[in-house]
């Protein structure tokens, strides 16, 4: 039955997502595709794990839609360009240290997955080199995630370790969640260098915390607020292929953390919540810092990345943790100019 509603989840998303884009194809309006892969196995240092935040799959469309009114309207007076929509669809995967024992394994994280998609817009003002995002997240924490059965078919796929302690994961749970999220450029220089401010909000049943950071990038035709660059890709096929290399500093201050806590109304006092493994209010680290770095490289028509993230311990009976970011984008539709406006 789980498998069966994921799999009815998963073909709406899909059918919807094949419509989007025929539609915007056919209009012009269409910008990328980008499919993102975390794991944790890969590493620059060559010592993956398989553990913790252990896995995350990403899958999203860039398109751009005329302002008119919808939920994020009140957002339209801040910037002076067309809004980007974006659709997407987000797994997350959670495991302990041991995916030999059966069961829960204590002071360690908890069996955990989430799946959800994410509808939002970006809202760009050229003038003042500013972005401001705004996301509405909708989906499920628990088997429906389907976290034991992805995690299972891969290991399986490698000849690797299977995972023994799913029958213990967090049980099913609503993702409602809004992010809102603030970009501006504080230095630039000859469209090389680039060092940009960042600041976000996360709140709903899932998910509470803030975000503030910086991102520095440096390479060749760097204009991150311009109206033709999304997601750090230009949308028009750029004439020269070009590589980009960036740092990530962060600083993340936790409210509720649903994959390690359960269910944002179950009443706690220990461990142990209707029978389940969690992690308690009090162990929770309520500030993460977090590191990133990569590379880009962009040609005319896909760009490729590789990005190396490390954080702090989430909480207190854990270590701090590192993971891959691999991400491939397809370049579908043309949106001017990298120095052009849209009226």
């Amino acid at each position: 039955m789980n498998r069966f509603i994921v799999n009815i989840l998963f073909l709406t998303f899909l059918v919807f997502s094949i419509s989007k884009t025929t539609v915007f194809a056919q209009k012009g309006q269409l910008l990328l595709f980008n499919l993102r892969i975390d794991e944790d196995y890969l590493n620059y240092r060559g010592k993956g794990t398989d553990h913790y935040y252990t896995g995350g799959l990403d899958i999203s469309f860039f398109y751009t839609t005329r302002k008119n009114k919808n939920l994020f309207s009140w957002l339209d007076q801040k910037t002076n360009n067309k809004p980007v929509t974006f659709l997407s669809m987000r797994q997350l995967t959670n495991t302990p240290t041991n995916i030999q024992v059966p069961g829960p394994v204590q002071n360690d994280y908890p069996y955990a997955a989430a799946l959800f998609v994410n509808y939002g817009k970006l809202y760009t003002n050229q003038t003042k080199k500013l972005r401001i995002g705004s996301t509405i997240s909708l989906g499920v924490i628990g088997p429906f995630a389907m976290g034991d059965q992805i995690q299972t078919f891969f290991h399986k796929l490698v000849d690797y370790i299977q995972p023994q302690g799913w029958s213990s994961q967090l049980p099913n749970n609503l993702i409602i969640n809004y992010r809102l999220s603030y970009e501006k450029n504080l230095w630039s220089r000859n469209q090389k260098i680039e060092l940009i401010g960042l600041a976000d909000v996360n709140a709903g049943l899932a998910f509470n915390n803030c975000r503030i950071g910086l991102m520095f990038r440096t390479g060749n035709q760097l204009n991150y607020f311009s109206t033709a660059e999304i997601a750090g890709f230009y949308t028009n096929k750029i004439h020269k292929g070009r590589f980009i290399f960036s740092m990530q500093p962060q600083l993340t201050i936790v409210g509720y953390n649903a994959l390690l806590q359960g269910s944002l109304f179950k009443k706690r006092s220990s461990n142990w919540v209707d029978d389940t493994y969690v992690i308690k209010w009090q162990d929770i680290n309520r500030i993460i810092y977090g590191f990133a770095f990569g590379v880009t490289y962009e040609t005319k028509f896909a760009g490729l990345s590789f990005t190396q993230h490390m954080q702090s311990k989430e909480f207190r009976q854990v270590k701090r943790h590192e993971y891959g970011n691999v991400g491939l984008v397809f370049k579908i539709g043309k949106r001017g100019s990298s120095t052009g406006q849209n009226k």
